[in-house]
């Protein structure tokens, strides 16, 4: 295979698993996707969710979204965990050679209030990425 072209079937993939994690979810509302993700933490829902997380979002917005965060390491950041998992890291030592990561979607977060967490705080911005645990 050319290089060009392998070069082309990379983003193409990676464009076709958000195509297919986005048609499983096409037939449900934005409602029935939050309860679903609410109350099974699946990979499919919070990634159909994501285009919901629009600029300006409050945290009271956010968490109506997507229900309470898994964790708040700190007032400006939250986590939303998925039960996806990926392996970010292999080590050649014969002890626990791989290890998984679970995919979570982290919130950022403009504090209305100086070192206070409140409902109108702003969404400052998201990525979903594995995180260490």
């Amino acid at each position: 295979m050319e290089k060009n072209s392998l070069k082309t079937l990379i983003p193409i993939s990676v464009l076709l698993i958000f195509v297919v994690a986005g048609c499983a979810s096409a037939n449900k509302t934005k409602g029935q996707l939050s309860d679903h993700y609410k109350e099974y933490k699946d990979y499919e829902s919070l990634v159909a969710l994501v285009p919901y997380l629009n600029y300006p979002l409050t945290r009271s917005n956010v968490e109506d979204l997507l229900g309470e965060p898994a964790y708040c390491p700190s007032a400006t950041d939250c986590y939303y965990t998925t039960d996806k998992s990926v392996v970010v890291l292999c080590r050649d030592s014969g002890e626990a050679p791989c290890k998984d990561s679970p995919l979570t979607l982290i919130i950022g977060y403009v504090l209305a209030e100086k070192n206070k967490v409140s409902p109108q705080d702003n969404l400052g911005g998201f990525v979903l990425a594995p995180i260490d645990n």
